[in-house]
């Protein structure tokens, strides 16, 4: 099925609303722990970039796979959240960043936030469905 192009202008558009909106609850989480607790400057930003890492790799892949299957939602979550663990695994080890300590709680704002803006994204495909598109 193809969609036009605004579908999928407007559903980037959304996911990157997703992004800057989880991106400011982590800085402000950043921010509420004082200095020396194990933070730097560069914890601060692993979170925006790493979710706009993520809505990267879930773009191709989901290109990449879009007519083998169908995109459903339990398929976008599971999808979502096998592609963040990834990268929170890689970072940080399998259970570190979803705990107190150095990392605090860095894997659930990345994987909340990959999964949701993943779960907009699809949502604001599908509110397309019906209208013809224009490319040929």
């Amino acid at each position: 099925m193809k969609r036009p192009a605004r579908a999928h202008v407007f559903a980037l558009i959304a996911a990157l609303a997703v992004i800057v909106a989880v991106s400011a609850l982590w800085l402000a989480h950043f921010r509420s722990y004082p200095r020396g607790t194990g933070f730097d400057d560069l914890t601060g930003i692993i979170v925006p970039f790493g979710l706009l890492f993520l809505v990267g790799v879930w773009l191709v892949v989901r290109a990449i796979v879009h007519h083998r299957f169908q995109w459903r939602v339990v398929t976008v979550i599971v999808a979502a959240l096998a592609l963040a663990y990834m990268q929170v695994a890689v970072y940080c080890g399998p259970v570190a960043c979803f705990t107190a300590g150095s990392a605090r709680l860095m894997g659930w704002f990345l994987v909340g936030g990959a999964v949701l803006a993943a779960l907009v994204h699809h949502g604001v495909l599908n509110a397309f469905v019906g209208e013809k598109s224009h490319a040929a």
